[in-house]
């Protein structure tokens, strides 16, 4: 049995279970992705503390997408960007709170640019 690399480890765990319990012999490849797995809870809490949340990823990551749907699940107002230019005033009201996380892929100069570009709105 493989994962993909971005799948839970919790439901990669379930899986094994349940062919287990079903009889069926499984041999295990565990390809998980810790640094993506590990981030869950940190950015579940994370995305709880504001208002609005940008997630800057590459639209073809596939561990940015899990991320992102971590974070969406945990704060409605999340949008998903892969450049500056996507960033809309409408998403923000006076006084937001606003968090900024990213793929573990994404360059950390890309979001202290989309830090800066916030802070000037």
């Amino acid at each position: 049995l493989y994962s993909q690399t971005t799948q839970s480890l919790v439901n990669f765990k379930n899986i094994i279970s349940k062919l287990e319990e079903a009889g069926i012999n499984v041999t295990v490849k565990d390809t998980i992705c810790r640094q993506v797995s590990n981030r869950g809870p940190k950015i579940s809490d994370f995305c709880s503390k504001f208002d609005k949340i940008i997630f800057v990823a590459g639209t073809n990551s596939s561990n940015g997408k899990v991320l992102y749907n971590i974070c969406n699940k945990n704060n409605e107002n999340c949008h998903f960007i892969s450049s500056i230019e996507q960033i809309k005033t409408e998403w923000f009201e006076k006084n937001d709170k606003v968090g900024i996380s990213g793929a573990t892929s994404t360059p950390l100069w890309l979001m202290e640019n989309v830090k800066k570009y916030l802070l000037n709105l």
